[in-house]
């Protein structure tokens, strides 16, 4: 038996959707143990709040919908973004020439994407790990973050799990999708110690809609004969800082999870609230 029990607040499958409501983040570890441990190989996502499974780019034309008529003419904006999707990567490689480490044909695109996710460019691509606890890292990682203008410790946490096989059941032939796409380019060691897979985004798409959508008749509360295609754990955020401890001990950390310099500073700087003499140990340093 684990320290805790998975008791968590659970609402009945809907439209291929399963809520959880856990009140401590042990709680994720003991579904693990008990529920996912010997399911197929579903992928992850960790968030610091409820924010729309929507793509980076997707919420930066949504920050700008509108495209000025530099004619001068009526009317005096056009209902679409000021640049096109396909305009904004031909913008990167432009401005990446010379300074990619790794040649990409022009024709690779979802690889420029890749190369652009990494560097924190807007891409239409939502990150997403084979790693349950790599998730969990992820929406509890900051402290502090940006809510409705504003950075604040959110009161709650999420992880979503997606059952991919099930989604690709329910995909047409040339449909325009979500599709997950294995990282390729050998730009950084980060994809493959993360075991990081990328859904690559539909514009204007929010993939729970998206997954309501294509199963309204997976909808009941019994277990055996409902499917959850999308689950969404909502964690209390209270004990981040015991989370991250936790997660620490098992080596998961800025420093395993970005294995550059970035992440050994970053690392570092968070062993400050993490306890440092705990996290990393007592060093005696001996002096010649």
């Amino acid at each position: 038996m684990g320290f805790f029990q998975v008791t968590a607040n659970q609402e009945p499958v809907k439209e291929g959707v399963l809520e959880r409501t856990f009140n401590h983040w042990f709680e994720f570890v003991e579904l693990i143990r008990n529920e996912h441990a010997n399911c197929p190989a579903y992928i992850y996502r960790g968030q610091a709040h409820s924010w729309p499974l929507k793509s980076t780019l997707d919420r930066l034309e949504g920050e700008y919908p509108t495209k000025r008529n530099f004619s001068g003419g009526i009317p005096k904006a056009f209902e679409c973004p000021p640049a096109g999707r396909d305009d904004h990567l031909q913008a990167f490689k432009a401005a990446a020439r010379g300074r990619t480490r790794v040649p990409i044909p022009d024709s690779q695109e979802d690889e420029w994407w890749e190369l652009g996710q990494h560097h924190g460019l807007a891409t239409p691509m939502l990150d997403w790990t084979l790693y349950p606890f790599a998730a969990l890292f992820f929406a509890f990682e900051a402290r502090r973050v940006e809510i409705n203008g504003s950075f604040q410790e959110p009161d709650r946490r999420y992880v979503y799990r997606v059952a991919w096989h099930l989604v690709e059941e329910k995909l047409k032939t040339g449909e325009d999708g979500p599709s997950p796409i294995e990282p390729k380019l050998a730009i950084t060691q980060r994809q493959f110690t993360q075991r990081a897979v990328f859904l690559k985004m539909p514009q204007e798409c929010d993939l729970e809609e998206f997954i309501r959508k294509k199963f309204p008749d997976e909808t009941g509360d019994q277990a055996l004969s409902t499917r959850a295609v999308l689950e969404i754990i909502s964690i209390s955020g209270k004990e981040w800082q015991e989370c991250l401890k936790f997660l620490n001990k098992m080596g998961l950390n800025r420093m395993s999870l970005f294995p550059d310099l970035d992440g050994a500073a970053k690392y570092i700087n968070d062993l400050w609230q993490l306890d440092f003499d705990s996290s990393i140990g007592q060093i005696v340093s001996r002096r010649d």
